[in-house]
């Protein structure tokens, strides 16, 4: 689930998996509410990352995106690489601002009810999907962020 994928990317990178240099993907980012690691890979200085649209067979949306992110330590950076392990560390300029944390917040209530209570409908579950997918598309506009690949289909 989206807001599991930054502890997720949190877990990987201090875990020294990522070396030097590394290529992340992940799929359905934005129905699934995956803010704060939409946030670290967007706002990283080293890390460029793309968003494509993708078809998806689900009752809720048809379209989301996948995120590519191809991060490589920068000139200077060496001082935060592990030396035992040469571990990549996103460099993060600043924290997120508050409706980035608020969509988080929302998506993690929302997957705890879905996942671990079953205590949502189906239809409850689209209505989110396809709401948290236009937050999402509207906040990473706001921040600057512009898919290369432009809009969903």
């Amino acid at each position: 689930w989206g807001s599991e994928y930054h502890d997720d990317l949190t877990a990987v990178g201090s875990s020294g998996l990522l070396e030097g240099s590394a290529v992340i993907v992940a799929d359905q980012v934005l129905c699934t509410g995956a803010s704060r690691f939409l946030w670290d890979l967007v706002s990283s200085a080293n890390c460029s990352t793309r968003l494509i649209p993708v078809s998806v067979k689900d009752d809720a949306i048809e379209h989301d995106f996948i995120a590519v992110s191809a991060c490589c330590a920068l000139d200077g950076f060496s001082s935060q690489l592990d030396s035992d392990t040469a571990s990549l560390h996103l460099d993060v300029a600043k924290p997120p601002p508050p409706r980035i944390l608020r969509l988080h917040s929302d998506a993690e209530l929302f997957r705890k009810r879905h996942i671990e209570s079953h205590s949502c409908s189906s239809a409850e579950r689209n209505s989110f999907a396809s709401n948290m997918q236009l937050q999402m598309l509207a906040e990473l506009a706001s921040i600057g962020y512009q898919s290369s690949e432009g809009s969903l289909p």
